[in-house]
């Protein structure tokens, strides 16, 4: 017997025993009460109360089993190849990869819409991932000026000019040509800098707007840093 048909006959045996209550409430003068545990008392003499129980109505859920489907991207491994022609800190992708693709199968259960469970059932690899490979750079020294400059590592930056604000630098010293504002997080204060097409320079000031592979560098003139404006340059952190 299905769920709904049971709560309806709960529901008229309820219906006759409230008409048989007020048929009583003829005779007694008194209506009949539902107590805390849904029982409906028809009162009479102290020793002649009538209890009638009733259920309450069963909750129907409506239950669904459906399958869905997904795509999960495969990530692709990454090959690193050492080269001599590259500076240290330089990279360059020899081959791009390309991400994997997969296909899951979920069994779903949904109790009114709800979902309450899931099941993988099954994954098929639908692409297989292409690897990327990447050129990292070994060399550590660099020509300039006729002059063999020995690095740590090279950093590719965003280099700004700046120039005398009337104030010392975070360090406390005050600012002179070869003094460059970093974010200390990527390049530490106190480090000794090779940067193209300014020269040697030391990290010995920070700025508001210095974040990430940001530098500024001073100039003793207004001119100066306006002539050097903003460009992308190398620079080589120092042994």
């Amino acid at each position: 017997m299905k769920p709904y048909q049971k709560g309806t006959l709960l529901i008229t045996a309820s219906l006759f025993f409230v008409i048989a209550g007020y048929f009583l409430l003829a005779k007694n003068g008194e209506p009949p009460v539902i107590n805390d545990n849904q029982a409906i008392i028809v009162p009479g003499s102290a020793k002649s109360d009538m209890t009638v129980q009733v259920d309450p109505p069963t909750r129907t859920v409506l239950v669904e089993k459906k399958s869905v489907s997904e795509q999960k991207r495969i990530d692709f491994p990454i090959e690193k190849v050492p080269d001599n022609s590259l500076y240290k800190g330089e990279q360059r992708i020899l081959q791009k990869g390309i991400p994997g693709l997969e296909l899951r199968v979920y069994e779903v259960i949904l109790e009114d819409g709800q979902e309450t469970a899931r099941k993988l059932i099954e994954s098929v690899q639908v692409r297989k991932p292409v690897r990327q490979v990447v050129a990292v750079g070994t060399l550590t020294t660099v020509s300039r000026g006729g002059n063999s400059i020995e690095f740590k590592e090279m950093l590719e930056m965003k280099a700004t000019g700046y120039t005398h604000t009337g104030s010392r630098t975070s360090t406390d010293v005050w600012p002179s040509r070869g003094i460059a504002a970093v974010d200390p997080r990527v390049i530490p204060l106190g480090t000794r800098l090779y940067v193209d097409g300014y020269g040697y320079a030391a990290a010995l000031d920070t700025g508001s707007a210095i974040r990430g592979n940001r530098i500024d560098l001073f100039f003793e003139t207004r001119d100066e840093a306006l002539r050097w404006g903003r460009r992308s340059v190398k620079v080589f952190i120092l042994k």
